[in-house]
């Protein structure tokens, strides 16, 4: 271990995703006289949420991540882009989608979801006891909805690893009016199935289960019969909530958030893979290696945030021997052998634009019909970006979920095709040019491993019951490693991300994120 010739650094953000990019911006501002570090494997931000060139004429895409949720005035992810500004801007320059069009070929149906909770059958038929059934359970989550989102914004702690964290969210809940914490009750422990059935939708309601469960498996990364209420309620709401469609796509939040570190001279430097982190004496002892093969080794002596997979982070501490018989780096372990992350098909493309479509962004779920392979079997999620000044293309990113041992890489031109063909005959516009990415796509550029691109699922296990842990006590007793990302706060896409960054922060620094949003800092 060659420490002498290593940098030294206090606090040291290892990936640039939606996590990693909102503890950097916040050490940047708590820690100015500190030396921060933070590195990328990739060339730009973003991580699973970040974009890339491609095309002729070229375009950006969004890799995974098209939308934000919380941009909208004093929401989680506008306040932490904001911070540190004299003046603010009125907004991150952005589309709110409206609502969700999904289309059932198999039952040849299309309808169109809308932020209030009405619902429009544009192709089809639906009995009329379903639809008046489908639309109270809408606008039930709307409204129960309102005071978790409120609730977020207050940082709670998870999962919890101190008797003061408990007491802290304590008085979270006892802050709540009596029919607040009735309802917080009543959203933790009930399977979101449950109150689907009290609205008496059944299970021969099979357009409403599978509009219910599509919206799920995009936002929780499960079903309803496996989502615990408070998360299945909050994914459900987040056409109600807001989702924003950035102009730029996610390249114009993440980019200028790393140039706001930058600025604050924290130094972030790309193109640069760790390969191996092990504990000693002084703190945590990192090697990295760039693009050209140069290697780079790092001393960490406070604070270690890994935003990564339990999979990835597990393969970086494998020789670690402090780590080894850890009792939290056990558990890692044992989430990483029993949990699998979803894997994930992808079309990027574009198509020409039509005067009879919105200018605006709009978003597809759009189920297979009969024809296609089994493994194709879940809804695909096509975002189409805005309209795009003086141009007729229109740029998409559509994505589908599919398990990673289903997979098969001989078919790769076959799933291209049948996923186009299901967009083409669902919009009723020819796609120009596509590429499609497979698993072994994201197992290469987001060093994902075997590609798993989802988090953990939002399940019972891995939100109440069994969390990943997400913190580690170094044996010298100053310093701190925590695990942040979609592994520890699972469900709810770019946000969950963030608020997992924000809490290690939090616990990194003993600062408290309401108060920086007050100008308290």
């Amino acid at each position: 271990m060659d420490t002498e010739s290593s940098e030294t650094v206090d606090n040291l953000v290892i990936g640039l995703g939606a996590a990693g990019i909102a503890t950097a911006k916040l050490l940047s501002l708590s820690n100015p006289n500190e030396k921060n570090l933070a590195l990328e494997h990739h060339f730009e931000p973003g991580g699973c949420a970040s974009y890339f060139a491609r095309g002729n004429p070229r375009r950006l895409f969004d890799v995974g991540a098209t939308q934000l949720v919380e941009c909208e005035q004093n929401g989680i992810q506008y306040n932490l882009f904001n911070l540190g500004h004299a003046h603010r801007d009125p907004d991150i320059k952005s589309h709110k989608i409206e609502y969700i069009t999904f289309h059932l070929p198999e039952y040849n149906i299309k309808l169109l979801l809308k932020s209030d909770g009405e619902i429009k059958i544009i192709e089809g038929i639906i009995d009329e006891n379903e639809l008046k059934n489908l639309i109270r359970f809408f606008k039930f989550t709307n409204k129960n909805s309102t005071y978790l989102w409120s609730l977020i914004k207050t940082i709670p702690k998870f999962p919890i690893i101190s008797k003061k964290e408990f007491f802290e969210n304590l008085s979270i809940f006892f802050s709540l009016n009596f029919i607040g914490q009735i309802k917080t009750i009543f959203t933790i422990f009930f399977r979101t199935s449950t109150i689907v059935s009290l609205f008496g939708i059944k299970e021969e309601h099979v357009i409403s289960h599978k509009v219910i469960n599509s919206l799920l498996i995009d936002t929780a990364q499960t079903d309803m019969e496996n989502t615990p209420w408070l998360v299945g309620c909050m994914g459900l709401s987040i056409l109600h909530k807001g989702i924003y469609r950035l102009d730029g796509g996610m390249r114009s939040y993440f980019k200028p958030m790393a140039t706001q570190i930058s600025k604050r001279k924290m130094h972030v430097i790309y193109a640069q893979e760790v390969t191996e982190i092990t504990h000693f004496d002084d703190g945590y002892f990192i090697k990295t290696i760039d693009r050209n093969k140069n290697q780079k080794n790092y001393v960490v002596r406070d604070n270690l945030f890994v935003n990564s997979s339990i999979w990835n982070v597990v393969k970086l501490f494998n020789e670690d021997l402090f780590l080894y018989n850890h009792k939290t780096f056990k558990k890692w372990k044992e989430k990483s052998e029993e949990s699998q992350g979803w894997g994930a098909l992808a079309l990027y493309g574009y198509f020409n634009d039509d005067l009879a479509y919105p200018r605006e962004p709009w978003y597809h779920q759009l189920f297979p019909d009969k024809t296609e392979e089994a493994e194709l079997s879940s809804s695909l999620y096509l975002s189409i970006y805005q309209h795009e000044h003086d141009s007729k293309i229109r740029c998409f990113t559509a994505t589908l979920h599919i398990e990673i041992s289903l997979f098969k890489p001989n078919k790769k031109e076959i799933y291209l095709e049948q996923i186009k063909k299901r967009i083409e005959n669902s919009i009723n516009l020819q796609i120009l040019d596509c590429e499609i990415a497979t698993p072994f796509t994201y197992e290469k550029y987001t060093l994902r491993n075997k590609g798993q691109v989802g988090g953990l699922v939002a399940n019972f296990k891995n939100f109440l019951f069994k969390p990943t842990p997400s913190m580690i006590y170094h044996y010298n007793n100053k310093s701190k490693l925590y695990l942040i990302g979609d592994c520890v706060f699972p469900g709810q896409g770019v946000i969950s991300s963030t608020l997992s960054g924000i809490i290690a922060w939090e616990r990194g620094t003993g600062h408290k994120f309401k108060n920086f949003i007050k100008g308290l800092y």
